[in-house]
């Protein structure tokens, strides 16, 4: 059974059918945002290994990507 806390099943995170649905979608999004940002980061990479960007633009234009998204998504 384990202990409710380390397996999510606490009582300030709630056991109704809209808790585990959420839980879910936010698991998902949180997959496809990683993988967005390898993506951009290799394909920065990429770009400057063949000198179609700088080497810092490459090396850091997903973290900025990713850092102006964020500010947008605040908003």
């Amino acid at each position: 059974m384990g202990i409710p806390a380390l397996r999510g099943h606490g009582p300030a995170v709630g056991c109704g059918r809209e808790t585990h649905k959420n839980r879910d979608l936010t698991l998902g999004m949180s997959v496809v945002l990683a993988l967005a940002y390898y993506g951009a980061f290799f394909l920065g990479r990429s770009l400057a290994g063949i000198g179609a960007l700088p080497p810092e633009l490459g090396a850091w234009g997903a973290d900025l990507l990713f850092l102006l998204l964020g500010l947008r998504a605040l908003r």
